[in-house]
């Protein structure tokens, strides 16, 4: 891990929070924070190159468990938690 990785993370879980309807900056952001190309991603999540590049780019609606396996491919995870 690099010395800006805390950082990277930080701002990319600011970015999800503020924006959790806006899935292809969630991707975006995650893909920069975790330091990988869409290939890496693909071969990672087991989804295809072509589908990941339109999700980013806001093509396309990101199905939520390819979203997930998005998400724990680049070492993030989604978590519902109960309102009190």
């Amino acid at each position: 891990m690099d010395d800006y990785q805390p950082m990277r993370n930080a701002l990319f879980l600011k970015i999800a929070n503020d924006n959790v309807y806006n899935t292809s900056l969630i991707l975006s952001s995650a893909l920069e924070a975790s330091g990988l190309r869409i290939e890496d991603l693909a071969k990672l999540s087991g989804h295809s190159e072509s589908a990941i590049g339109i999700w980013k780019r806001g093509k396309g609606d990101i199905p939520f468990q390819k979203m997930n396996d998005c998400l724990n491919a680049m070492g993030f995870q989604i978590r519902f938690e109960e309102i009190k």
